[in-house]
């Protein structure tokens, strides 16, 4: 599996707030942030067991803010440049408008929201400070099996079943 290229900067760590630590953060966001040189500043993980995990699985990069529960005064009490939501998608729309709401670069993974409206919320309260991502789409197995739908290599596709099993 590769990470998603992001731009790396050397000279200065970006801080960085991650909320929800399953697994898109084992298998995605932790290696993209240390690629970048990002230094979690706060982990957000309601379940005690996985941010427990989390913390040890960091070690000396493990951030010295841990909270079950994303507010406004985290946000304050870490000032990071960026925000990333990987938490369950019920809550992507409430963490990111916290995230928004505090002027800070947020990046959210699909789905934004579970409504419509929301999701024009959201657009609203962006101020080019909102990213989305589906970061399967970096995967190399869904990678491979796009290569080869597109190829023509399995003839005529007329229905696709999807599982995702991510460990």
């Amino acid at each position: 599996m590769t990470s998603p290229q992001i731009e790396t900067n050397k000279t200065q760590a970006r801080r960085v707030v991650v909320v929800g630590c399953g697994r898109r953060f084992r298998s995605v966001v932790q290696p993209a942030l240390e690629t970048a040189n990002a230094q979690i500043v706060a982990v957000i993980e309601p379940v005690d067991t996985a941010s427990k995990s989390i913390i040890s699985r960091l070690g000396p990069r493990a951030p010295r803010m841990v909270a079950s529960e994303f507010t406004r005064d985290i946000l304050t009490a870490t000032s990071p440049d960026a925000v990333v939501i990987t938490s369950p998608s019920g809550y992507h729309f409430h963490h990111a408008m916290i995230s928004l709401s505090m002027g800070v670069s947020t990046f959210l993974e699909k789905p934004i929201a579970c409504t419509s409206s929301q999701a024009r919320q959201l657009g609203a309260s962006a101020n080019n400070l909102l990213a989305v991502s589906d970061q399967r789409i970096h995967r190399a197995d869904i990678q491979l099996a796009r290569r080869l739908i597109r190829s023509g290599y399995l003839g005529e596709i007329l229905t696709i079943h999807y599982y995702d099993a991510i460990k």
